[in-house]
């Protein structure tokens, strides 16, 4: 991807999200923590508490597609410095020196990650939202290392990589798996959230790993195509979450 293709797919996103965050009424999500009633060392029914909370996701879109505009004007600059050229391989030395740039990232892709498991799942047990979405993060974090990291504690060949770790998909799996987990009954329509998420952490994953040895340039252009168009995605929900997300896709009725 050019420079200024990234640049302006980057700042075009940060329009198109204030855009519809002005266009589509506010959207919401509801969050709870449930404190059960033990009684002589079991449940008991009839008691109990639950706390609720109602978080806007004005606040986190935004902020999500502020920090994806900063990110793309990063990788701008740091291609103009040098920093992110195809001569340069994807090392840990590589990322060090481009920390900030990494770790807006991974602020972004937690973002999203948090968002997108709030809206699949409302009204969601905070904790169960959390878990989800630290389990996908952390384990697609260890994924897209680079893969020098991996072959000192591994088998050497040309096939190994982070990507053949059983551990991690394993772990991105209980990740999602839990997600799926707590999507209310008669809202099958918010599988899309979750199987698209997903879909966009399998290329972000194959970007990292398909080439043995990558450059810097070929990580910055996949992360960069992904965060955008997560960033349009979640756009994309909050102009649909009134009309189709709250609405159950068979039988019972939508939230309040």
């Amino acid at each position: 991807m050019g420079r200024g293709i990234g640049y302006s797919y980057g700042m075009s996103q940060l329009a198109i999200t204030v855009g519809v965050i002005m266009f589509f009424p506010p959207a919401s999500v509801q969050l709870f923590v449930r404190t059960p009633c033990v009684v002589n060392g079991t449940l008991a029914r009839g008691c109990g508490s639950t706390h609720g909370h109602r978080l806007w996701l004005l606040t986190p879109c935004l902020l999500t597609s502020g920090l994806t505009a900063g990110f793309a004007s990063s990788t701008f600059a740091l291609s103009e410095a040098g920093a992110i050229d195809e001569r340069t391989a994807y090392t840990r030395e590589a990322l060090h020196e481009t920390g900030l740039w990494n770790a807006m990232f991974w602020a972004v892709h937690a973002l999203a990650h948090a968002i997108v498991v709030m809206a699949a799942c409302t009204p969601c047990d905070l904790f169960a939202a959390l878990g989800a979405t630290y389990l996908m993060v952390h384990f697609m974090y260890r994924i897209c290392q680079p893969t020098e990291e991996t072959r000192e504690h591994g088998p050497q060949g040309a096939f190994w990589s982070p990507m053949t770790a059983n551990g991690n998909l394993l772990g991105y799996s209980a990740g999602i798996g839990m997600a799926f987990y707590c999507v209310p009954e008669n809202y099958g329509n918010r599988f899309t959230l979750l199987f698209l998420m997903g879909m966009l952490d399998y290329f972000l994953g194959i970007g990292h790993v398909w080439d043995r040895e990558p450059s810097t340039a070929t990580i910055a252009n996949c992360r960069l195509i992904w965060i955008c168009s997560a960033s349009l995605c979640l756009s994309a929900l909050y102009g649909v979450w009134t009309n189709d997300l709250l609405m159950p896709s068979a039988g019972g009725r939508p939230l309040e």
